[in-house]
């Protein structure tokens, strides 16, 4: 509930909270995917200098580079996440552990279409699943139950 300019609640449009967690879950697991790549990389041997691929230097680059990497994500991941939610919803699905394994399959999902840019899968799997808890945390989870589920 949200109060109004005349002191009344208000109830919450639920397309917009879902499509916000929606948004905040896509940024959490592409941040979560960035930070795990980025470890990866810091934890592995280093590479010769004559294959080292030289790393952006100015903001507006890496700035740039992660707003697309976002807009793609998120719009490579719009249609399992509504089938997940079509799910969630029909069936009345509440868990955190369902969310958790829906982000995890659209992880894979993403993995399946961009396997030649990621080697690793788990990286994607964990993404997904903190995607997942994002977005349960934010849509799910202080959401009113309809009537007749829990």
């Amino acid at each position: 509930m949200r109060q109004s300019p005349t002191g009344t609640e208000e109830p919450e449009d639920p397309v917009v909270r879902v499509l916000g967690a929606y948004l905040a879950s896509v940024v959490a697991a592409v941040a979560t995917f960035m930070l795990l790549e980025a470890v990866k990389h810091i934890s592995s041997p280093p590479v010769a200098v004559t294959d080292e691929v030289p790393f952006p230097n100015d903001w507006f680059t890496v700035a740039l580079s992660v707003s697309m990497v976002l807009l793609i994500v998120g719009l490579m991941a719009f249609l399992p996440f509504l089938l997940c939610l079509a799910i969630s919803v029909c069936a009345g699905i509440r868990h955190p552990a369902f969310h958790v394994a829906c982000g995890c399959a659209i992880g894979l999902t993403l993995w399946g279409i961009f396997s030649s840019n990621v080697d690793e899968p788990i990286l994607t799997v964990i993404a997904g699943a903190v995607g997942g808890a994002v977005y349960w945390r934010l849509a799910v989870r202080d959401c009113p139950s309809r009537p007749g589920h829990t």
